[in-house]
Parts: C-alpha cells; sequence; structure tokens
C-alpha cells in the first residue's frame, strides 16, 4: 500500500516550521510567537497547535481538525455502504459477457486485479489528499502567524481580526492542481467530465434495452412505442429530461440506495436461474436444482483465447470498479477521517464487490455460456416467471433516478474549469446546458447502441484515465516527489503501466473491433 504519509517522514513542511519554532537564540521572540499562535487558538475557528505540527502523529490530527467534532460524519459501515453504492452499477450487466470472452478463470484474475489496483489508487489518492490538504493548512497557519504579528507590531491588537481560513475541501481536480497545476487540473477535470458523460450514455443505452420488453407485454410487440428508439427518447424527454434540469437534485441521492438494493436481488435471481441449467446453444444441459458447474471443461472455457475478446473485457472489469471521484466526498464525510480508516473501507468495499460481481458472473456465464450479451438484462428475456419483470423495472427505476446525479456533477466541474468558478445563470444557462446535455447523451446512445462497446470505450479511455493514470502520477508528484525507487515505487509503475495499456490497446481493438462489426 502506499506510505503512510502520517509517520512524518515526508513532512520537510513540518519540520522546517519546527525547527524555525524551536530554534532561534532570541526567547523573547520565540515567546512572543507562542503567544500569539496560544491566542490564535482560542479564536473563532479550529488551529492546528505546534504538537499537531511536529508530534508523533503526524498531520493526522491537522485534517481531523474540523468544527463538527469527533461525533460529526459518517461511520465506517455507513460509508462502506456508499462506496459499494458507487462502484455497483451498470458493470454488473456486462460481467457476466466479459466472463465469457475471457473465460471463467481468465475473468476471475483480470477482476481481481483490477480490484487490487483500483484499492491501491484510492489509497494514493487519499494519501495525496491527506497531504496536500496538510500542507495548505500549515501555510495558512503560517500567514495568518505573520499577518497577526505585524498588526502586533504596528499598535493593532491583531487578534480580533484574526479568523483561522478553513481551507476547502480537496477534490479530485484540487490534487491535479496542486500536482501540475492548471494543465492538471485540465487534464483530471476531462477525465472527470468524459466519465459522467459516458455514464449518461450508459444509462440511457440500459434504459433503451429494458423499457421496450416491459412494454411490449401491454402495448403489444408492434406498438411503435415499444420499439428502442422511440422508448428511449419517450423516456429522456419526459422522465430524464426534466429531472436534470432540478437546481438541486440532492433529495434523488436518497434513492442511489436502490441500485445496490436492486443489484442484491439481481444476484440473488441470477443465482436461481443458473440452477436450472445452461441455456447455452449447443452446452451440457445440468440436472435442475444444481448449479451447473461440470460443463466448466467443454463449453464454459477457463480462458478466453481470442484476442479481441480479451483486450475488449479489459476495461469492461476495470470500468465496473471505477469509484473514484467519488472517494473524496466520502472521505471528507468519514468520521475521524484518517489515511488508515479510509483505506480500510475501500479495501472492504472492493472485496464486498469482487464477491458479487464474481458470483453473479459465474451464475450468469453458466446459464447463458456464449450466447450472454453485454447487457444481461436482455438475456432475462428468454426466462419465464413474474420476478423477471419485477427485477428489470427495478433496474429501470434505478436508471431513472441514478440518471439526473449525473448531470450537476458536470456542471461543477465544467464551471470551474471553462467558467471560472462562477454558476452557470439560472434559469437561462442552467436549463440550455442541461437541455443540451441530455440531448448529447441521447444521441450517443442512439449511436452506439451495444452497451458492451460504450461501456468498454469508456472504460478504456475516461476510466483508465481516472482510475490509474492520473491517481499513480500525482502520488509520485505530491508524496514522492517524483524520488522513484524500485522497491518503493513498483506498485506505482504497475499501475501507470496498466492504465496506459488498457488507454491505447483497448481504446484501438475495441473501435476497431466495432467498425469491422
Amino acid at each position: 500500500m502506499p506510505r503512510n504519509i502520517l509517520d512524518g517522514d515526508d513532512l520537510e513542511l513540518s519540520e522546517v516550521k519546527a525547527a524555525r519554532w524551536k530554534s532561534g537564540s532570541d526567547s523573547d521572540a520565540l515567546l512572543q510567537h507562542q503567544n500569539v499562535r496560544t491566542a490564535l487558538t482560542q479564536a473563532d475557528g479550529p488551529l492546528a497547535t505546534e504538537d499537531m505540527l511536529i508530534g508523533d502523529s503526524g498531520i493526522e490530527e491537522i485534517v481531523d481538525s474540523t468544527d463538527e467534532g469527533d461525533g460529526w460524519g459518517a461511520g465506517r459501515f455507513t460509508s462502506f455502504a456508499n462506496l459499494s453504492n458507487t462502484i455497483v452499477g451498470a458493470g454488473i450487466l456486462s460481467m457476466s459477457y466479459a466472463y465469457s470472452r475471457l473465460g471463467y478463470l481468465g475473468a476471475t484474475l483480470v477482476l481481481s486485479m483490477c480490484v487490487g489496483l483500483a484499492t491501491y489508487s484510492i489509497n494514493c489518492m487519499v494519501a495525496c489528499s491527506v497531504l496536500a490538504t496538510a500542507k495548505l493548512q500549515m501555510q495558512e497557519i503560517d500567514a495568518l502567524i505573520h499577518h497577526t504579528m505585524r498588526e502586533a507590531e504596528n499598535g493593532g491588537s491583531g487578534i480580533g481580526s484574526a479568523k483561522y481560513p478553513s481551507p476547502s475541501p480537496l477534490t479530485y481536480t484540487g490534487i491535479g492542481e496542486l500536482a501540475y497545476g492548471r494543465r492538471g487540473a485540465i487534464a483530471v477535470g476531462t477525465s472527470i467530465l468524459a466519465l459522467n458523460f459516458g455514464a449518461m450514455v450508459v444509462y440511457i443505452v440500459i434504459i433503451g434495452d429494458t423499457l421496450p420488453l416491459l412494454l411490449k407485454p401491454v402495448v403489444g410487440s408492434d406498438s411503435w412505442i415499444a420499439q428502442r428508439n422511440p422508448a428511449a427518447i419517450s423516456a429522456t424527454f419526459f422522465i430524464l429530461l426534466p429531472l436534470s434540469c432540478l437546481q438541486d437534485v440532492s433529495s434523488l441521492g436518497y434513492f442511489s440506495a436502490l441500485s445496490l438494493i436492486c443489484a442484491l436481488s439481481f444476484v440473488v435471481v441470477v443465482i436461481f436461474l443458473s440452477t436450472k441449467g445452461s441455456m447455452g446453444q449447443g452446452d451440457v444441459q445440468a440436472d435442475p436444482g444444481s448449479i451447473d458447474m461440470h460443463g466448466f471443461g467443454n463449453p464454459m472455457r477457463a480462458f478466453g483465447m481470442e484476442l479481441v475478446g480479451v483486450f475488449k473485457s479489459l476495461p469492461i472489469i476495470s470500468f465496473a470498479v471505477a469509484c473514484h471521484t467519488n472517494v473524496f466526498p466520502i472521505f471528507r464525510e468519514l468520521r475521524q477521517r484518517s489515511q488508515n480508516r479510509m483505506n480500510q473501507v475501500a479495501q472492504s468495499s472492493m472485496i464486498f464487490v469482487f464477491l458479487l460481481y464474481m458470483i453473479c458472473a459465474l451464475c450468469g456465464y453458466s446459464r447463458y455460456r456464449d450466447a450472454v450479451v453485454g447487457d444481461l438484462l436482455l438475456n432475462l428475456e428468454l426466462e419465464d416467471g413474474y420476478i423477471i419483470p419485477i427485477v428489470q423495472s427495478v433496474f429501470l427505476v434505478t436508471m431513472f433516478l441514478t440518471f439526473p446525479l449525473q448531470p450537476p456533477a458536470i456542471r461543477s466541474t465544467f464551471v470551474s474549469l471553462v467558467n471560472g468558478g462562477a454558476p452557470l445563470g439560472y434559469p437561462l444557462q442552467h436549463l440550455a446546458f442541461s437541455t443540451c446535455l441530455v440531448i448529447a447523451a441521447l444521441i450517443v446512445a442512439s449511436l452506439f447502441p451495444d452497451l458492451d462497446f460504450v461501456y468498454a470505450l469508456i472504460g478504456a479511455t475516461a476510466g483508465s484515465c481516472t482510475m490509474y493514470i492520473f491517481p499513480a502520477l500525482c502520488y509520485l508528484k505530491l508524496v514522492c516527489n517524483w524520488k522513484i525507487s524500485l522497491k518503493e515505487n513498483w506498485k506505482d509503475g504497475i499501475l501507470l503501466f496498466y492504465g496506459m495499456f488498457i488507454l491505447v490497446v483497448s481504446t484501438t481493438v475495441d473501435i476497431v473491433d466495432y467498425a469491422r462489426g
């Protein structure tokens, strides 16, 4: 795991500050510094004391010095649930397809690798956030002390106007800017924009796949509304667009927990269906009541030998464990937040998601074999029973409620990069931007209706940058200051190489394979 920066080894700024405070032969000046610091500690805002700056516990207390106190924030279980909820989503629908291309052993190995790399990259991001936040706070403390001393020397009290300027919570874009300046912020922001926009496209593709399946039994298979494009267009303009134009969609965030419940119920249904045997063409049928494991030798490949399938499946699995744009909000809300506590949350969430994906993918692959498609909901159309429409309906409602959460994130990133941080004017600019955004996502989803292609392309481009490349680059800059050694930074090298490999190779293969049909 990344070096724990709470030990003080990398706190050159802290060591300089400690030397400045503890050295100096002028005892009166040192006493004045201490008096100023004591007075500032009694001001309205929290202030890191000298012990916090140079104590054994390093900078952890600086990051934790918030107004809310120990009782504020989310516990580890709540943070685990929130992070797991952001990971599990549309990826669970494409995992069986990835298993059919890579083979059940190959896909499990790749899933394990992606989960491990994603966990490590989150640890790198948290380490960057902790160190950068501490340095910013120490710089502000230093500036405040000098300001107060100048006020006191000029005859003013100084203390009355001294307020501790609490730093703004760091974001992914902020980390990129601290590491590489404005170019870093633009690179990270662009990747986040592409990732969120890609998620919007994925949601519309799933809605276009699922809604006609539910409408055909009601209005008939020949009805125009039961066709893919009319159904997707109607849902977009009458449901998604009004919700996306809301100025405040925070209330919809509570419904996002429905996606986790939906995923769990979906896995249960797929496990139940797998006990009925295989529906794949030419596959050996299993005895009813037992999961079809005996067919692993022949029809269920252990390793996928087709290179195109391998390169297409890598970004699908990688994107399925993406949650990096939500790490910082969850970290900020974590009670008694620290690097170790957040790492524990990330590890627990990734292990849970790994088990969930693996079970669902194995059972789905066992049931449908090579007939499995990129959207597993389409395979459920072959099944009988009332439970299947219920599962499809729940997934559909989840897409309706989760889709409006993407435009605010895109608007926020857009105004910070392009509009100088000034919010869009309401209602004209707000409505115009949201409408253009939703229509653009609808057009892309209509042009590329294959979930496996869209999911793989987003994972290979924006996903690889957000999950692997940028965390490694920011960690090497902010924490290591590019002082690289093979012994300590070999994991960072693997993270960077894997991200570049997916970005170049998988993107090329996915586009070429789609162009060839």
